[in-house]
């Protein structure tokens, strides 16, 4: 039975690339110069304008939702102390009514 050879993969030669193979930015302006250097600057600064004020309402925002996080974790604490609280009373008063019921039950007679 003849050997098989591992096949090859074949290798295309690579096109050359040309600058209308890149994918174009997509910021909207033309490079034919519609926009002066003055209306970009202009218009660039107002999204960064934008932007930082988006950036300080997510700030506003974060903080605010601090603020609730600390509130709930006070909240929790509170809820942790009252509990105690509660189970140390009912586990103090469940021992002095059975010390009452056993007393009662000894001395009845």
């Amino acid at each position: 039975m003849p050997e098989r050879e591992p096949s090859k993969p074949t290798r295309h030669p690579r096109p050359s690339s040309t600058p209308e193979d890149y994918p174009s930015s997509s910021s909207g302006y033309s490079s034919g110069g519609d926009l002066s250097y003055v209306e970009l600057v202009s218009d660039i600064q107002n999204r960064l304008g934008r932007l930082s004020e988006a950036v300080e309402t997510l700030k506003e925002i974060s903080k605010e939702h601090g603020t609730e996080l600390k509130g709930m974790g006070k909240d929790l604490h509170a809820i942790k102390i009252v509990g105690g609280l509660l189970a140390l009373t009912a586990s103090g008063l469940g021992w002095i009514i059975h010390e009452v019921v056993q007393y009662m039950s000894t001395h009845a007679k």
